[in-house]
């Protein structure tokens, strides 16, 4: 008796493209979805660059080009979904990283930020990253932002009063608990470790406290 497949043929069909493509380039494959990236429809390129940022395996070479040529595109989903493809290569050209840096500055706020993830990721930071990543943790809610801000390292240092206020002011232990991590990262400076051990001391939640001691402890002078 024949069992019913448990794909839909549309996701038989990207599933085998993007298989043909790993194992084999298969130019056929990806010519149609670089045709569809490049098409004047925004809905097709919108489809065609999330299965590129949905990908399992690393982004092909040609369609990497196609990808940077598309984190400037008119539609906001397309450039964002482009931005996030391109953290898909295991080594990150340097037009990859120059791409991103572009992307960064752009005007609209969720390209920005996906930017931001992507170079605190790839540890490609610049002063940038940081101002973006830290006007989305500002209100004192955004645990991701706080977390990506430790991934900046050293470029990181102008965060670390906004950092400091986040650990003793944020009403959310989860961001309090992010703010002492990424203060490790970036190194405290003197404000920052009045701010730990501000922390060690009185926030209410084990974990913070407990992982301020510690930090201080690592990072004693």
């Amino acid at each position: 008796m024949r069992t019913k497949s448990i794909f839909s043929p549309l996701k038989t069909s990207v599933i085998a493209v993007l298989i043909c493509v790993a194992i084999s380039g298969c130019d056929a494959g990806l010519s149609s979805q670089l045709k569809a990236l490049n098409s004047d429809d925004p809905e097709q390129r919108q489809a065609a660059a999330r299965e590129f940022a949905d990908a399992q395996e690393p982004i092909p070479p040609k369609a990497v080009a196609a990808l940077i040529d598309h984190v400037g595109d008119p539609d906001e989903d397309v450039a964002r979904l482009s931005v996030h493809a391109l953290t898909k290569q295991r080594e990150p050209s340097d037009a990859t990283i120059g791409a991103l840096r572009q992307a960064v500055r752009d005007d609209r706020e969720p390209v920005r930020l996906n930017a931001a993830f992507a170079l605190a990721d790839l540890q490609q930071s610049d002063e940038a990253t940081v101002e973006v990543l830290m006007t989305a943790a500002e209100d004192g809610l955004n645990a991701s932002a706080v977390r990506q801000l430790g991934l900046t390292g050293s470029t990181g240092k102008p965060a670390l009063p906004l950092l400091s206020r986040l650990l003793l002011k944020s009403p959310e232990p989860l961001v309090r608990s992010q703010a002492v991590l990424a203060i490790g990262k970036i190194g405290p400076d003197q404000a920052a470790r009045a701010a730990l051990k501000q922390a060690a001391a009185s926030d209410r939640v084990e974990i913070v406290r407990t992982r301020a001691e510690a930090l201080l402890e690592s990072s004693a002078e």
